[in-house]
């Protein structure tokens, strides 16, 4: 793996992170990693917004699972009471 390159911001960073997103190569040679803020009462729904906004795949991270060039990752939020 050439690299990791890793994202992070608050909800307003949405709409810039999909033009991101849009400008990568389909066969970009880093992993991508995004995380965004999510107030703690809601599931966070990034992947699935994600999806198809650009050339990459986009897919929830999974325990153990591997991190992969060309691949856009994000973490699994769930809702606290």
């Amino acid at each position: 793996m050439r690299g990791i390159v890793v994202i992070g911001g608050s909800a307003g960073a949405l709409n810039p992170l999909k033009e991101l997103l849009a400008e990568l190569p389909p066969h970009f040679g880093a992993a991508v990693l995004c995380v965004l803020h999510v107030a703690s009462h809601r599931e966070s729904l990034l992947a699935d917004v994600l999806n198809g906004k650009g050339r990459l795949p986009v897919a929830w991270a999974r325990d153990q699972g591997a991190i992969e060039p060309g691949r856009v990752t994000c973490p699994v939020t769930s809702p606290r009471a």
